[in-house]
């Protein structure tokens, strides 16, 4: 009776590590870009204006381009200006 709990209390370990690693995988390779913002020109333009820093749609401004600072290396660099509104600064 001791060795059949045993054995059950073992595989209900085993069986929530697994998930557990499962689950909490799922998001850890998952980067998420903002959007495009404008579709005539990409938006992973590298641009070197200051005036686009409030471009940078809730990003982190730095060498005159985008960033998230929370995303793990190789960083991602999105750019969003609007080229028509950089003609026009």
């Amino acid at each position: 009776m001791g060795s059949s709990k045993l054995l059950v209390a073992f595989a209900l370990v085993i069986t929530v590590s697994i998930s557990y690693d499962h689950l909490s995988g799922i998001g850890t390779n998952a980067i998420v870009l903002p959007p495009d913002c404008f579709n005539d020109k990409p938006c992973n333009i590298t641009f070197n204006n200051q005036a686009c820093n409030k471009m940078c749609r809730g990003m982190s401004y730095k060498d005159g381009r985008c960033t998230d600072p929370e995303l793990i290396r190789p960083y991602f660099w999105r750019c969003c200006c609007n080229p028509k509104q950089l003609h026009s600064l």
